[in-house]
């Protein structure tokens, strides 16, 4: 990527929950393939001049009327994406548009998906713009009380506000929310040490760097992580870095709550990086303590097109998928998001290549081995 108020409280966490949790348990369950239906619920760029967005890059959340919400990358009156709304009835409304202020200080060129809280608002994060270095914002649009309608914009963060950009630069992931509104994330670059950091931001906007990615001797600990983060009831921090590790390929991360980096698992640890290499994508953890996430590149696969794997808690990883074991890679290739998972332990996800050219959604089903992973083509 690089070359190239108050909000919160402890009553509004299962709502913050409620885009991974909604989609996983309401949307993805167990279902009849035979029974399934396919439908273009909106096309983007029916507006001149693409006002309505192009290239939704990101995924989607919902809220409890069934509303969704999404960013594109680009589009909008300025080109450099927006957020949007899409209604039960197919209605699309822009809510934001970036790069609407002067010199882009609102961000622009959103990248990773949006969270929601229990009052409606929404959080996200632009890969650039922003008041200060133009390395990205932090962003919230306060739904307006009744009798108002709409939303407010506010740009909570700007990065790169001192030379260096030892706050951060290119938060190329999106936030994760607790329970007293506190905000978490990740950006690519920037830091003390260039390899990025993870960050929080408090409500009043303060920002603070809770970590430095690459402050190890050959970036042991990782390097830029490009993901979203997952946090557990007690406040430990989960996440992924595309580099960095002993073999300089990526690892999985655990960061305490009193700032303690611990690499859980390090890539290419095995011959011919048969455990995966470069995880771009997020994580997800069981009720059991297990993650789960993809590689983009590496396995036993031909030409090593990327993984889906579990880290048990001992540390112990399992390579549940290996891409590319079909002929011309008709199982999809390079796998570069993270996964979701419904009731019964299916998870979920997508590739960018294989299938016919353009990708596929695929299920891996519980239980190790490529038996267990089906696709369809998009």
């Amino acid at each position: 990527m690089r070359s190239g108020r108050k909000i919160g409280n402890a009553s509004r966490a299962s709502l913050l929950r409620l885009g991974a949790a909604a989609l996983a348990a309401a949307l993805l369950a167990p279902i009849d393939a035979a029974a399934a239906s396919y439908q273009v619920l909106y096309n983007f760029c029916s507006q001149s001049g693409c006002a309505d967005g192009h290239d939704p890059e990101a995924g989607l959340i919902i809220d409890e009327a069934g509303n969704l919400y999404g960013t594109t990358y680009s589009g909008g009156t300025s080109d450099h994406g927006v957020v949007f709304e899409l209604a039960p009835d197919g209605t699309e409304t822009v809510l934001h548009d970036f790069c609407s202020s002067s010199g882009c200080a609102d961000g622009h060129r959103p990248y990773a998906s949006l969270i929601i809280d229990g009052y409606g608002s929404l959080y996200g994060t632009t890969i650039y713009g922003g008041t200060a270095g133009h390395e990205g914002v932090v962003f919230g649009l306060f739904r307006r009380p009744p009798p108002f309608e709409g939303y407010r914009y506010r740009n909570l963060y700007s990065f790169c506000v001192q030379s260096g950009c030892p706050d951060g630069a290119q938060p190329i992931g999106g936030l994760v929310m607790d329970a007293a509104g506190y905000l978490y994330g990740t950006t690519g670059y920037g830091g003390a040490s260039g390899g990025g950091v993870v960050f929080k931001l408090a409500p009043d906007g303060t920002e603070t760097v809770l970590y430095n990615f690459c402050s190890q001797s050959n970036c042991a600990d990782g390097a830029h992580p490009l993901a979203s983060l997952i946090i557990d009831a007690t406040g430990n921090l989960y996440g992924t870095t595309r580099d960095g590790g002993t073999a300089g390929t990526g690892v999985v991360f655990n960061l305490a709550p009193d700032g303690t980096e611990t690499v859980l698992y390090n890539f290419c640890s095995q011959s011919n990086c048969a455990d995966g290499v470069q995880p771009a994508g997020g994580l997800i953890m069981d009720a059991a303590g297990n993650l789960y996430g993809t590689t983009l590149r590496g396995g036993n696969g031909i030409p090593h097109s990327g993984v889906v794997f579990e880290l048990a808690p001992d540390g112990t990883e399992t390579v549940l998928y290996n891409f590319c074991a079909q002929s011309g890679c008709a199982d999809g290739a390079y796998p570069s998001a993270g996964l979701i998972m419904d009731g019964v332990g299916n998870l979920y996800g997508t590739t960018t290549g294989g299938g016919p050219g353009g990708g596929v959604v695929f299920m891996v089903a519980p239980g190790a081995g490529s038996a267990n992973q089906t696709a369809g083509s998009r």
